[in-house]
């Protein structure tokens, strides 16, 4: 089975971190996110993967190569322009075959099951199922209505809580039969398949599925639900490979990493490879990336440090992204917020 990732837009909710790189690449636990989705799908006997691009499409080419060094068949197909999620499938048509194939979003964090919701779909005859993610508060979502099957009777977008006929919203894993894309708009025209083309469908009559399962999703798209994924992660909420070895409970330290013996480590800490920690300094509920020094006195507190930052003696650094490269000066405070890469600018710029 093919499946299709969606990677080609800005990035924009995480901003200033995408500045300089795409969502593809920024580094969850030390690890570039689309790996960690190409474990996830290898896990799964899904290795042959196009990926949907158009922001700086050559970074993750040359991360990624052609897949190989990662176990799976990874092709690219670049957008000249943004088609939005269905005008990136349509053009997707030619290297999708003629069999059933799965359609991701490019920033779910998921241990979604996926044999699963293959066979689910296949049951069911479905021609589109949507997996889904149950919220406390689906407001802020587009939640879908469904009878007891799963078989899919509307949608509804940004409900008030009262309002809202289930708690279960579009969770960004998608199946599609190939005949579903001669029904599409013609190649080249951007839309949104979630809020142009599945209404149309469900009033057509299409058969359309609701998948619901029990288990981890994150959007990792906003800073906030990028630093909760971590959190999450961290907690062992989801199971995910953390590279660096564990050298006492939740508390990973890379090859050649240093921490004074005057330093306090409270778990759950990453500390990646070549890092180094100073006298009396203090990290607790954080990544630290490879080769970052955290000099004297310093404090980290459930935050994510990028590759080779450094933070001045006294500093402290709370809830938290700083992007990679960057020196954060002695004494200095940050407490929610998120600083870019070194020698990153604002595309308005």
């Amino acid at each position: 089975m093919k499946v299709l990732i969606l990677a080609g837009g800005f990035g924009t909710r995480l901003y200033p971190l995408t500045w300089a790189r795409p969502k593809s690449i920024v580094p969850l636990a030390n690890t570039p996110f689309l790996e960690r989705m190409l474990t996830w799908l290898r896990r799964h006997g899904l290795m042959d993967v196009i990926l949907a691009v158009n922001h700086l499409p050559e970074m993750i080419r040359d991360c990624f190569g052609d897949g190989s060094s990662f176990g799976v068949n990874l092709e690219f197909l670049l957008e000249d322009i943004p088609l939005g999620s269905g005008g990136a499938i349509r053009n997707a048509q030619h290297l999708l075959g003629e069999e059933t194939f799965l359609v991701l979003n490019g920033d779910i964090l998921t241990d979604l099951n996926l044999e699963k919701m293959i066979q689910f779909h296949r049951t069911r005859k479905a021609q589109m199922t949507i997996s889904l993610a149950r919220v406390e508060d689906p407001s802020g979502y587009g939640v879908v209505d469904m009878e007891a099957d799963g078989r899919l009777r509307r949608f509804v977008e940004k409900p008030a809580p009262e309002e809202a006929p289930s708690n279960y919203i579009n969770a960004g894993a998608w199946l599609f039969e190939p005949e579903t894309l001669d029904k599409m708009p013609v190649k080249g025209t951007p839309f949104s398949v979630e809020r142009e083309f599945w209404p149309k469908c469900l009033e057509e009559g299409m058969p359309m599925f609701g998948y619901p399962e029990d288990c981890y999703w994150m959007d990792i798209g906003t800073v906030n639900r990028y630093l909760e994924a971590h959190r999450d992660l961290l907690a062992g909420r989801i199971q995910v490979s953390i590279k660096e070895p564990e050298i006492s409970p939740r508390i990973w330290q890379g090859k050649g990493a240093q921490v004074h013996p005057g330093a306090t480590l409270i778990a759950p800490v990453i500390i990646g490879a070549g890092a180094t920690v100073g006298p009396d300094a203090e990290i607790s509920d954080t990544v630290i990336g490879p080769g970052s020094i955290i000099e004297a006195g310093a404090v980290v507190c459930k935050s994510v440090l990028w590759e080779k930052v450094q933070v001045g003696q006294g500093a402290r650094i709370t809830n938290s992204v700083i992007g990679a490269r960057q020196k954060i000066d002695p004494k200095r405070i940050l407490d929610d917020t998120a600083v870019e890469e070194l020698g990153a600018r604002s595309p308005e710029e």
